[in-house]
């Protein structure tokens, strides 16, 4: 009977150890990503994971491939521009308005 009650409490502790397991996994950047059933780091650890280079949660990256590409042409230029190239009057003949960056500094400015 004594060797019966001793696989309880290991069983009881592998069992706590899970659900402590489980309760950081859902605290951290783990409940997210996608490696996070094989990771070394999440089932080493005794904290929620907040940083981690591995970390993917296989979202795909669409916020560029949203934005419309800028139409080309002066006139599209113009109020694709940044800066102080956005509202001025001599943009569209100007060739500092095509500057990616934006002009925040300009002599010719109207």
């Amino acid at each position: 009977m004594a060797t019966a009650a001793a696989p309880r409490p290991q069983n009881s502790t592998a069992r706590s150890r899970a659900e402590e397991q489980k309760a950081l996994r859902d605290a951290s950047l783990c409940a997210t990503c996608i490696q996070a059933r094989d990771c070394v780091y999440a089932a080493n650890t005794d904290r929620p994971v907040l940083c981690c280079e591995l970390f993917d949660d296989a979202s795909q990256r669409t916020a560029r491939a949203r934005a419309a590409a800028p139409e080309s042409g002066p006139a599209r230029r113009v109020n694709w521009a940044r800066g102080l190239c956005a509202d001025c009057a001599a943009a569209a003949g100007c060739v500092l308005a095509a500057s990616e960056g934006g002009v925040w500094w300009c002599e010719e400015y109207e």
